[in-house]
């Protein structure tokens, strides 16, 4: 009987640790990954990238905008607001604010609320529309301007 666990091979005596360390070596060569290619030149020297200009703020306006006074112009009409009957019915009371912009006579051209006290917006809206004041002065010249005005509803008063 001959033995399997030697053989020859081209004069040479293998034995079966050469042979599992062989196929080991072989199935780890197969499996290895194939070298990368190198990369083409048009990746290795790119451009430097382009700096971008400084950031520059939009112009000013031709227009200046409405400015605050360091005084708050001066409340010559004042109306109180109607306290709204739904309010009423459910005891709500607060303060409302609004932003106004005064024009130059001293009207109220727009308005804003600021903090909502829901149910009582619109009257206090409606009674700052009816609001007068002198109006300010910029330089000595009538300006407009912006306020923030608060308008209080209590069910005391």
């Amino acid at each position: 009987m001959r033995d399997v666990s030697v053989w020859t091979v081209l004069g040479v005596t293998w034995g079966v640790g050469a042979a599992v360390l062989l196929t080991t070596k072989l199935a780890l060569y197969a499996l290895a990954p194939s070298p990368v290619p190198p990369l083409p030149e048009l990746f290795v020297r790119a451009a430097p990238m382009a700096t971008c200009a400084p950031y520059e703020p939009p112009p000013a306006p031709v227009h200046a905008p409405p400015v605050r006074p360091p005084g708050a112009p001066r409340k010559t009409r004042d109306v109180a607001p109607v306290y709204p009957k739904e309010a009423l019915a459910a005891r709500l009371q607060g303060v409302v604010i609004l932003e106004v912009v005064i024009d130059c006579s001293g009207r109220v051209v727009d308005e804003r609320v600021v903090r909502s006290v829901p149910g009582l917006n619109d009257a206090a809206l409606d009674a700052v529309r009816q609001w007068g004041y002198a109006p300010a002065l910029k330089d000595g010249i009538p300006t407009f301007a912006v306020m923030t005005v608060p308008v209080s509803f209590s069910l005391q008063n």
